[in-house]
């Protein structure tokens, strides 16, 4: 059709050709190889238009990229092509393609990689570039890379995959009133070199998968909606984020993870942070909460967890979190309000500062602690409901004001837990048992002192070993608000004509009867006893020393749920049993509930105490 000897004169019969009449793409490529062959040089190829390359839906699907066949121009789509993916076609990228200017995928057509990271390379800068109301995948399981070669618009409502995304110091934005989603899985980093990423504040990101993901250093970067959804994590780049770069709202979702790799997170006015079931934010260096304004709120479920897990973090906020927890190095300053929070708190290996701001905690998991608790003088309110499993203290803490409002279970000391001061504070017991099992429940302010009691009750009770001190003077009397798994059944008025040394004295109930008095070996009947016993004890390093060395006790029991047979409680003795011998103080004052031992004697230590009728035993019949 032209001269072969003159490549000139074939290239300028080419330029004056009228568009309507310019050849299209495939012949002209034929063309191109024909003129090359026939050793004329190709100036340029400007002059042409762009083939049109649609994938066949014919069987068998699907179709590689790489097979003519696939495509309706005879060839591999070639640079400035346009690539359409009908319904019905399905196309794999099994080889890096040249540089098509636009990409259409209709509804039902798929594009997706072949898992080795083969590239789609977009000319674009003919917006939209990609118009995708199909399937794009090139994600997870399909990867390759998107490279942009220009400025690349997206659009359509179809179903987006990415791994990687190279910007290539180019710009990459969306469609007037897009509101895809864009997913994001299968690569370290998902967001590579310099360029700028634009989207609207509809548009969502959601960076999923198993394989941590890093987000791009850059600020040119700018996100609508953010969500986490990749149970490995996700760590953000160095500017964190930003009102400017976070446009939308943040939600780390289910069984997800966030780590803000120490950089500030402050979302656009107005916008919400959501921790869904089981997610994790986990805030290092010296931040702080995610900061929200407006009308923005947070929300965390209560499987969720917050971490601050960074070195000394002075700004640990108050909110109504999942699980807590304070970790990683120095030391955590909660804030000043009221600390809600519906699963655990952990202090692990760190100082807890809450004497600063002395903020108000309600707990409704567990507690554990393997660092300094500082309780500071706010309310720590145990306040869970669980009827399937206890709230447990695990490493010993001082809390100065504790109140015990468990509807359920209740509580389970792991360690010896310590209440009060000494010069203040105050146990509230509402609701709920505290189980101490082999450790302690330890109020450190006097029994005695005036102003609030140290112990106050209107409801609950310690199942297990309760301490007490008790100051010098005359007299000192002090309540043991004990009893067993069921019931609650005090120490009561136990009373001391003078205490010439402070110290401190421990005391519990127990149900059943003394193994003594089942043995018929303790003075009390077992057919007419209190299915109960009490003991008092002093603590190794108690100092506690009284005059007289007497004192008196008031033993509280159910009637008749504690009782055998038909005794009758005015008739009641109590027995003592120290140093392996049994004794009798003398009683006074009983009731229908109640058995007042008085001049008890103190030699061979406080004892085991037994209630009911008396028996003849043996020995003496």
């Amino acid at each position: 059709m032209f001269p072969a000897t003159t490549s000139g004169f074939a290239f300028e019969r080419l330029r004056a050709m009228p568009s309507a009449a310019r050849i299209p793409g495939a012949i002209f490529r034929s063309m191109v190889l024909r003129i090359a062959l026939a050793g004329v040089a190709l100036a340029s190829a400007a002059a042409v238009e762009a083939a049109t390359c649609t994938a066949t839906t014919a069987a068998v699907q699907p179709r590689n990229w790489s097979a003519a066949s696939t495509w309706s121009c005879g060839s591999v789509p070639q640079d400035g092509d346009d690539v359409v993916i009908p319904g019905g076609a399905t196309v794999i990228l099994d080889t890096n393609s040249n540089r098509i200017r636009t990409l259409s995928i209709s509804a039902l057509g798929t594009l997706r990689g072949d898992n080795n990271n083969r590239r789609l390379e977009m000319d674009g800068g003919n917006a939209p570039d990609i118009t995708n109301n199909g399937t794009l995948d090139i994600g997870a399981g399909n990867i390759a890379t998107l490279r942009l070669r220009n400025d690349v618009q997206l659009s359509g409502n179809g179903s987006w995959t990415f791994s990687v995304i190279d910007l290539n110091s180019r710009a990459l934005s969306f469609a007037g009133g897009s509101t895809m989603t864009i997913n994001m899985s299968g690569a370290a980093a998902p967001i590579i070199n310099a360029g700028d990423l634009v989207s609207p504040s509809a548009v969502t990101w959601n960076f999923t998968g198993t394989t941590a993901q890093t987000l791009p250093n850059s600020g040119n970067v700018i996100y609508g909606n953010l969500s986490i959804s990749n149970t490995t994590g996700v760590t953000l780049g160095s500017n964190g984020l930003t009102a400017a770069t976070a446009l939308g709202n943040l939600t780390v979702a289910a069984g997800a993870r966030l780590n803000n790799a120490g950089r500030s997170i402050t979302l656009a006015a107005n916008k919400s942070l959501t921790l869904q079931a089981d997610a994790i934010l986990n805030l290092t260096g010296t931040t702080t909460m995610v900061a929200v304004t407006g009308t923005g709120t947070k929300t965390f479920a209560a499987s969720s967890t917050v971490i601050y897990g960074g070195g000394n973090q002075s700004a640990v906020t108050a909110e109504t979190y999942g699980s807590l927890t304070l970790s990683g190095s120095g030391t955590k300053r909660l804030r000043p309000g009221t600390f809600t929070i519906a699963g655990n708190l952990s202090v692990t290996g760190v100082v807890y500062s809450g004497a600063v701001n002395n903020p108000t905690v309600n707990l409704a998991g567990n507690f554990s602690n393997t660092g300094t608790f500082n309780s500071g003088t706010g309310t720590f309110t145990f306040n869970g409901a669980s009827t399937m499993a206890p709230q447990t203290l695990t490493g010993a803490a001082t809390f100065t004001n504790m109140t015990v409002n468990n509807t359920g279970i209740g509580l389970r000391l792991a360690s010896d837990i310590t209440v009060t001061t000494a010069a203040a504070g105050t146990l509230i017991l509402s609701t709920g048992r505290i189980d101490t099992q082999a450790n302690s429940l330890i109020v450190t302010r006097n029994c005695n002192a005036s102003g609030p009691p140290p112990v106050q009750r209107t409801g609950g009770w310690v199942f297990g070993n309760l301490r007490k001190t008790f100051p010098t003077g005359t007299p000192v009397t002090c309540d043991f608000e004990v009893g067993d798994a069921s019931n609650y059944t005090p120490l009561t008025s136990v009373s001391f004509t003078s205490v010439t040394t402070a110290g401190t004295l421990q005391g519990r109930a127990d149900a059943g009867d003394h193994a003594d008095t089942i043995a018929n070996t303790s003075g009390v009947d077992a057919t007419n006893s209190v299915n109960r016993t009490w003991t008092l004890t002093l603590p190794g390093a108690s100092t506690l020393a009284f005059a007289a060395n007497t004192y008196s006790a008031t033993f509280n029991f159910i009637n008749p749920g504690d009782l055998d047979g038909s005794p009758t409680p005015a008739g009641f003795i109590v027995a003592r049993k120290a140093g392996g011998e049994w004794t009798y103080p003398n009683t006074s004052s009983a009731t229908a509930t109640t058995t007042t031992a008085t001049g008890v004697p103190a030699v061979g230590g406080f004892g085991e105490f037994a209630v009911g009728a008396p028996k003849l035993l043996a020995a003496f019949a």
